[in-house]
């Protein structure tokens, strides 16, 4: 069903890596360097470059526009709409959508549509979930909380795993119940379960903290919210997960700029140009590699936003284009000819003028970065 990416064996990558020390080969996934096989797991790790897209759900057509916002504008925007060419498409919820036919429309319409054009969907959590939880301390509970989550977020939908946004820090009890849960939940999904279900970690945090120093192993990837950082540091910040995870399973990724969000990220804003892409932080974070090793990707938050300025406030359609040009240039850089794209990834797929949707009153992603 997934045709275009092909999963990285580890013997696979270590031949790969002895013939390219001996002349033999270059990699076509990795000008600079194949991914360490040092650290980390590599059993979801895809031998091209992946990308990935948050989709919030209070800006679908299901959700009246009065959800989780103040603006009087249609919603305009279907999540089946994502384009071809993102591989993992985040259900990103920020509440006022539980009476809404969203949820049934995602179960019956949205996911096997996105699963038929290879892109997988998982379920987004917020650490404060795992953290404020009403589970005792102990490996029972953990294991039934981390049932429940499997019971409620993913079997329902048929969907493919699940994500967890952590921006604040647990202590405490609170932290001892997420190292818990996040270690049950990974017997479930991610690369230690035996199963091809995604578990996804994704912060704006280093790899340093006591959380993620206890829980890396359970990971599929780790993605890190770099939205507004400049290219520089990013090797710097990069070390700080190297000795608990694989290149391959790092992804960094970028904001378009929300309807009455007060922050201007300023990394893919306004209407694309191939002008405007050239010098963007987009197109740095797509190019970026870690030194001594390949990352597993970018992705975005906000792809209904696509085209959007920043203050900006109006709902419109987009076309994906800035979403389509991050995509082409990841795969250009790895000698990989992008699936249905010319050479003008705004020409393709459009329904408008790139644009999208809201995050008003509800819980953006990284906005305290």
């Amino acid at each position: 069903m997934f045709t275009k990416r092909r999963l990285i064996g580890s013997a696979a990558i270590v031949a790969i890596s002895a013939l390219t020390s001996a002349g033999m080969l270059t990699p076509a996934f990795a000008k600079d360097a194949a991914p360490s096989t040092s650290v980390g797991s590599m059993a979801h790790c895809q031998s091209d470059p992946l990308m990935m897209a948050y989709y919030r759900t209070w800006r679908d057509t299901t959700v009246p526009e009065s959800a989780n916002s103040n603006l009087p504008d249609k919603n305009v925007i279907s999540m089946d709409q994502i384009p071809k060419g993102v591989d993992v498409a985040m259900v990103f919820d920020a509440g006022a959508t539980k009476d809404t036919d969203y949820w049934e429309t995602l179960g019956k319409h949205y996911v096997p549509k996105l699963h038929k054009q290879g892109t997988r969907v998982v379920y987004t959590l917020w650490i404060d979930q795992f953290a404020k939880a009403d589970v005792a301390l102990n490996d029972e509970a953990y294991a039934a909380y981390a049932q429940w989550i499997m019971d409620t977020y993913v079997t329902p939908y048929g969907i493919d795993g699940i994500d967890v946004d952590v921006e604040s820090y647990p202590q405490g009890d609170g932290l001892t119940r997420s190292i818990g849960i996040f270690n049950a939940l990974g017997k479930l999904i991610g690369p230690k379960s035996g199963t091809d279900k995604l578990f996804i970690f994704d912060t704006n945090q280093t790899g340093s903290t006591p959380l993620f120093s206890a829980v890396s192993h359970n990971f599929s990837y780790v993605l890190l919210q770099a939205y507004g950082r400049n290219i520089t540091g990013m090797q710097n910040t990069w070390s700080t997960f190297a000795d608990k995870i694989n290149s391959c399973q790092f992804l960094i990724g970028f904001s378009f700029p929300e309807e009455q969000d007060r922050t201007n990220w300023n990394d893919a804003a306004g209407p694309f140009s191939e002008e405007a892409f050239s010098t963007s932080r987009a197109r740095d974070y797509a190019l970026w590699q870690p030194t001594g090793g390949q990352k597993g990707g970018a992705f975005v938050y906000a792809i209904d936003r696509d085209g959007k300025a920043w203050n900006e406030n109006t709902i419109s359609p987009t076309n994906f284009a800035w979403t389509k040009a991050v995509i082409k240039a990841q795969d250009d850089a790895a000698g990989i000819k992008t699936p249905g794209q010319g050479n003008n990834p705004h020409n393709n797929n459009g329904n408008g003028n790139g644009n999208g949707n809201g995050h008003d009153n509800g819980q953006g992603h990284g906005n305290n970065k």
